[in-house]
């Protein structure tokens, strides 16, 4: 049996699936709404939160308001939702509460009223500290803006402040990514997330590309360049490197996507959401006008016919996902947690695929006695993900 089957879910992830305007680049579930359409998008979000609660209230540790752009909320429209998350499952001392926010004209004037409502912990979209490339990328704000933004944040009392960078953009320069990344440590970043451009289906970028109409993009090696960029300063500036994409001053880490990143429970809410409970992996319709129309109609409740996709998570494919998001962490996984979460000693094929990676430069070994991805192995960590994800091993 998945172990995690029995674990009670201590992280919400709350989907705003609506934008001001959709990024050129962004695959993400979202559409632009009218304030009346963002109105009805909470109410029914609400009614969801509060079937959740009914199903499985154990106290949260973490909540998570991703998008989307949660930024158009209204500090009230955050007020009633954490209210709602209260009611339906109580929040444990101390709880991280994570909005994301796009730099823009009103924002700034929101985020003391954001942390009135109690956000604890912002995620600011800067992408590039270059308004050309702002620009070609579809975002809706300037340097400036994110300026505003940070220093707004600051006198809100906002001590955890998160931001977002993109590399690989078309015509983006090595130079430029760390340009990005000095203004997102000036303007007192506690936490750096760092992102590969990908084009993906269904993008003005993917239309764009293969209309030959695409700005070029780096090459292979200049984005490996880019990362390490992100890295060396981050570090240089007293940021630990916690995560493949993430880096963070001491205690300021992302606590709700440190469960994704140890296979834990969590729940979701909203529009195309995904969920981890019971040892199911389910993903709520992406048909917003569906999910809307379902929680806003009389009696609404939890309905199997609202999950667009159900994976029951085995116990193997548990100890598969053990190893592969464990080692996007740079502390590794080792086989003593392995034996806490499974009850289990580590199976002699994962166990061999380990040492068959070390061999091959791709892992080291730590100090508990686990494994963690070498410096090489960062640039090509998928490839060290595959080799368990494909392990065949025996756990009788």
């Amino acid at each position: 049996m998945n172990p995690y089957a029995a674990v009670a879910p201590r992280a919400l992830y709350l989907h705003l699936a609506f934008c001001r305007r959709r990024c050129r680049y962004c695959s993400f579930l979202s559409r632009v709404m009218t304030q009346s359409e963002r109105d009805d998008y909470v109410n029914a979000l609400c009614c969801e939160i509060r079937a959740l609660g009914r199903r499985d209230p154990a106290p949260l540790a973490t909540v998570y308001f991703g998008g989307g752009t949660p930024g158009l909320l209204t500090p009230g429209d955050v007020g009633r939702i954490l209210e709602t998350v209260e009611a339906a499952f109580g929040l444990l001392p101390g709880a991280e509460i994570t909005l994301e926010v796009n730099p823009g004209g009103e924002t700034a004037g929101k985020l003391k009223g954001f942390a009135s409502a109690g956000v604890t912990r912002l995620s600011v979209g800067l992408q590039a500290a270059q308004d050309s490339h702002l620009a070609y990328a579809g975002r809706g704000h300037s340097v400036a803006d994110y300026v505003r933004v940070c220093e707004a944040a600051g006198r809100a009392g906002f001590a955890s402040i998160s931001s977002d960078i993109l590399y690989g953009l078309p015509r983006q320069t090595p130079e430029e990514v760390a340009a990005t990344v000095r203004l997102a440590l000036e303007l007192g970043s506690s936490h750096l997330s760092f992102y590969s451009l990908s084009i993906d289906p269904g993008t003005v970028f993917e239309r764009l590309e293969q209309a030959g109409k695409l700005d070029p993009l780096p090459d292979e090696d200049t984005e490996r360049e880019m990362y390490a960029v992100c890295l060396e300063l981050a570090e240089a500036a007293g940021l630990g490197h916690y995560e493949l994409s993430n880096a963070a001053r001491p205690g300021h880490e992302g606590r709700h996507n440190l469960v994704y990143w140890h296979a834990e429970p969590y729940q979701a809410a909203g529009a195309g959401a995904s969920s981890y409970t019971g040892g199911v992996r389910r993903r709520t319709s992406s048909e917003i006008g569906r999910w809307m129309e379902h929680w806003l109609g009389p009696g609404a409740d939890l309905d199997t016919d609202l999950f667009e996709e159900e994976e029951a998570v085995s116990r193997l494919d548990a100890m598969r996902e053990f190893f592969w998001l464990g080692l996007r962490l740079t502390e590794g996984v080792s086989p003593a947690r392995f034996e806490e979460v499974f009850g289990a000693g580590l199976p002699a094929g994962l166990r061999q695929t380990a040492v068959d990676l070390v061999a091959e430069g791709l892992l080291e070994g730590t100090e508990s006695g686990g494994w963690r991805l070498t410096r090489v192995a960062l640039d090509i960590a998928n490839v060290v993900f595959r080799r368990f994800l494909l392990t065949e091993f025996d756990i009788h």
